[in-house]
């Protein structure tokens, strides 16, 4: 019904006053130059933004919910809750809108919505739920005894680099060794035809040119992780640099930017240059990044290599506080990738309504909703959509310790707000003389804890199970049918009508 065609270019919308081609609305796209890192992701917010206003038109009312923190699963989250979007129910399901501002300023918001935080650009809002990739500290605990952090999913962090006319293929990687990484990012090494990378790299025309190291600006989650990494590679990065989240590198030559897109838009831009973001930011920005050289074996990052690390190290999580963390860096597996780590939900378990205005029963509840949904992500929608983004999802061991702990934890004034999912019937179908075995089996398996159904048990004659099969898919539509004996495949049963028992 629209008259206009929507543009989106370097973030930013025009109107263009003419009848689209087809009917309804047409919305066209431009091609981004390349380097154009920042417009890509505001123009993909801006296409989020429509989509949403074109679904909202004539919909019911939704909750709105505000997420806000981690640049590292930014492009992660904005997928996945567009994709939440649709669930079905729609009237069970919220609008999420996430802001990507970096680990630290998420962990600010979500702690204090209700002052300006003195090293932001903008006024601290409140959030319902945070992200980050840098821990909190014990001070934080302290402060906040009821603040948690739940691990979502885990992705790797990977050397971007720019070196004129080098052209990615078979043989084509420029690798390092982790050590080498750590050597660099503290100064050791600093020029691209150094005795060490060029050892390792027979086939490059590495240049006589200065390494211009580029850094996060902001406190960073992505740069926690890198220098955890680093740090257990060399012992000398670890007492010269350290393995906080933190702007310090003890460096005078270094650039420094905000957010993973920003480092990687001074890198697509400036020759020479050697930076550190998420994998998904590299890929989407077409940067190539390093490979790593463990031993006689090289390893590129991939969702693949960290699962790899998450089966090495990320297994055990929590502790006697029930602190759902764990560092899954520096895996020694050949095939895991050892930069890598754990994202976190963040969230206040237990506040006062006075700490979080605008929140409530129901805002709480819809919170707990969307992460019931996303960790058991019923049609496999988060796992496609983490593999999209480089991510990896959690091993189910850790996500079956996850879930539970958060439905329990996240409470409204004192009081569990995840409401009992329903679980699904299983009807058994048989003659009399089973119905007393069937009806114990059945108290038995529904006292399982891994059982998810309730059961009972329908009398029917032998010879009749098909009929009572059709009929009751018509009748009870989502309810599940074990059929016991032998079934009636010869018709459609017509010579029924004569028997009352039917």
């Amino acid at each position: 019904q629209s008259s206009r065609v929507w543009l989106v270019s370097g973030g930013q919308w025009r109107s263009e006053g003419r009848r689209p081609e087809g009917r309804g609305r047409s919305v066209a796209v431009r091609s981004r130059p390349p380097g154009r890192v920042a417009s890509r992701s505001r123009a993909l917010e801006a296409m989020h933004l429509l989509c949403h206003a074109l679904l909202a038109a004539g919909a019911a009312a939704k909750l709105n919910l505000r997420a806000g923190g981690a640049s590292f699963p930014a492009a992660m989250y904005q997928d996945v809750t567009f994709a939440y979007s649709f669930r079905k129910p729609a009237s069970a399901s919220a609008d999420i809108s996430y802001h990507s501002v970096g680990s630290s300023a998420g962990k600010r918001w979500i702690k204090d919505g209700t002052q300006r935080c003195e090293d932001d650009v903008r006024p601290c809002v409140t959030l319902d739920w945070a992200a980050s990739d840098s821990l909190l500290t014990e001070s934080d605990y302290a402060a906040q005894p009821d603040l948690q952090m739940f691990p979502t999913l885990a992705g790797a962090v990977v050397p971007i680099f720019n070196l004129p006319n080098h052209t990615e293929g078979e043989g084509q990687d420029l690798l390092l060794t982790p050590t080498l990484v750590s050597k660099i990012f503290r100064g050791a090494v600093t020029r691209w035809d150094h005795p060490e990378i060029v050892s390792i790299n027979p086939l490059l025309a590495l240049p006589a040119e200065r390494i211009l190291l580029c850094v996060r600006a902001d406190g960073s989650g992505t740069t926690e992780i890198f220098k955890k990494a680093l740090s257990a590679f060399e012992q000398e990065f670890k007492e010269q640099v350290g393995a906080d989240s933190g702007t310090r590198w003890g460096l005078a030559n270094v650039t420094r930017r905000r957010l993973n897109s920003g480092v990687a838009t001074y890198v697509a831009h400036t020759p020479y240059s050697l930076g550190y973001s998420v994998l998904a930011e590299a890929e989407s920005a077409g940067l190539p990044f390093a490979a790593l050289l463990k031993g006689d074996h090289r390893v590129r990052a991939s969702p693949t290599s960290v699962a790899y690390a998450l089966a090495e190290l990320g297994l055990e999580i929590g502790n006697e506080r029930e602190v759902l963390t764990a560092d899954v860096h520096n895996a020694l597996g050949l095939m895991a990738w050892p930069i890598c780590g754990y994202t976190y939900l963040v969230m206040r378990t237990d506040p006062l309504p006075a700490e979080v205005p605008g929140s409530s029963l129901e805002t709480r509840r819809a919170v707990v909703d969307f992460w019931r949904w996303f960790y058991t992500d019923p049609q496999g929608v988060v796992a496609r959509l983490a593999a999209k983004n480089g991510f990896a999802p959690l091993p189910p061991i850790v996500s079956e310790k996850v879930l539970p702990f958060l439905l329990k934890s996240i409470r409204w004034q004192g009081v569990p707000v995840a409401l009992p999912e329903p679980k699904p019937s299983l009807t058994v179908v048989g003659p009399v003389w089973l119905s007393s075995a069937f009806e114990q089996l059945g108290i038995i398996y529904e006292q399982d804890p891994h059982s998810n159904a309730e059961t009972s048990y329908a009398v029917v004659k032998d010879g009749k199970q098909e009929l009572f099969w059709r009929c009751s898919a018509r009748a009870a539509s989502g309810t599940a049918l074990t059929v016991w004996g032998e079934l009636d495949c010869g018709g459609d049963d017509d010579d029924d009508d004569d028997d009352d028992d039917d």
